[in-house]
């Protein structure tokens, strides 16, 4: 009873909340709402008489949330018996007591209150939030409310977020909450944009995003004053003229660091995760683009998210020869990816994954491509990306 108790609220705690910060009547599709206690037939009564009498005294003794709603049977052999059919709850407060939920229920309706009292126009962006808000203390409540006062107060004041002048604000409490912030910015203002960008949601400016490129041929070089090796704003990177013939991403940044001089050729380091950095960069549409990750199964799962940036995007050294040619380098993977299939790898690739995912060669098989022979390394590039010298 109590499972499902819990069960139920988990579920409809969103629209009880409104309802109730609304001052309404409860709603008539939700209360009462009733639970079947599971009556017994005769033939079950006749079996366990002792156990259902026993029940039948536990239930008329009953003193918790709820009422217990009793009904007559007539049997053939135990005659006219009143049993208890269903324990029936009249408010949301009633269930969430009998469920354990009092305390959270009651903090959902207390911190949902306060922050009506300041925008009326919340109630459906409260509900929404509410498994959120309950868990604040009040201090991160009274944050939260100067965080909303404050941007409402200057929606496009393209200040840096530790540049903020509320008071006992950090960075990481608003990193943390970005989607409780954003959200009820929303439902501030009444409108349905995107809450994926927090920062154009808030008004507030992001940090820059950094791209590491080294240029392996000098004759590019010269067209970014000589320099080899910049890190630089990834607009600003995004806003070069040149046009290399090759770029190859990699995954680490010592691998990109051991290159030499390539003609035509420039090296993107150490993104990881971060390939949707690539978008930004329109002179990578005239070249060859390949990427080189860890031979492991997240190597695999930037590949296949490189390329839903760079369609084009080939692979090297990421095949099955290169992870069998240096057997006495692997290491254990500690997690690996989740997902079973990448879409946009490519048969050979999705066979190497898939080896990979499925423990073909040993438990988490991972070769990290800084290990692999730098000699094995050159063979390979001279293959895949036609040079004479790498």
């Amino acid at each position: 009873m109590r499972s499902e108790a819990k069960r139920r609220f988990a579920n409809r705690y969103n629209d009880w909340l409104i309802h109730d910060l609304q001052c309404c009547e409860p709603q008539e599709s939700h209360w009462p709402a009733e639970f079947s206690l599971g009556a017994p037939t005769e033939q079950e009564a006749n079996r366990r008489l002792d156990d259902v009498r026993a029940w039948t005294v536990e239930w008329r003794a009953w003193a918790g949330p709820g009422e217990v709603r009793w009904v007559e049977r007539k049997w053939r052999n135990l005659g006219t018996q009143r049993v208890p059919e269903r324990l029936v709850f009249g408010t949301p407060e009633e269930l969430a007591d009998f469920a354990g939920e009092q305390a959270r229920w009651g903090r959902m309706l207390e911190v949902g209150q306060r922050l009506l009292n300041q925008w009326p126009q919340l109630k459906s962006g409260i509900a929404r939030w509410a498994h959120v808000l309950a868990n604040l203390a009040d201090q991160d409540l009274a944050r939260l409310v100067s965080m909303l006062r404050w941007i409402e107060s200057d929606p496009e004041s393209g200040v840096y977020v530790r540049q903020l002048p509320i008071a006992g604000m950090h960075t990481k409490w608003i990193e943390q909450r970005t989607g409780i912030i954003a959200g009820l910015l929303q439902e501030i203002r009444g409108n349905t944009g995107d809450l994926a960008d927090f920062y154009a949601a808030c008004g507030l400016r992001p940090l820059p995003r950094y791209l590491h490129v080294r240029i392996l041929d000098p004759r590019l070089r010269q067209e970014v004053g000589g320099l080899a090796d910049l890190t630089a704003p990834v607009e600003q990177i995004g806003c070069w003229k040149l046009l290399p013939d090759v770029v190859i991403i990699v995954e680490n940044v010592q691998t990109g660091l051991a290159f030499g001089d390539l003609p035509g050729t420039i090296v993107i380091l150490g993104l990881g995760y971060s390939v949707d950095l690539l978008e930004r960069l329109p002179w990578l549409n005239g070249a060859r683009c390949f990427y080189w990750g860890d031979l492991d199964t997240h190597g695999f799962a930037i590949l296949n998210r490189a390329r839903s940036y760079l369609p084009g995007l080939q692979s090297t050294l990421m095949d099955e020869e290169t992870l069998m040619n240096h057997r006495d380098l692997w290491v254990e993977e500690s997690e690996p990816a989740a997902a079973d299939v990448l879409p946009l790898l490519t048969g050979a690739e999705q066979a190497v994954y898939r080896g990979l995912k499925l423990n073909v060669w040993g438990q988490h098989v991972r070769l990290e491509q800084e290990r692999i022979s730098w000699s094995f390394v050159r063979l390979a590039l001279r293959r895949d990306l036609g040079q004479k010298r790498s």
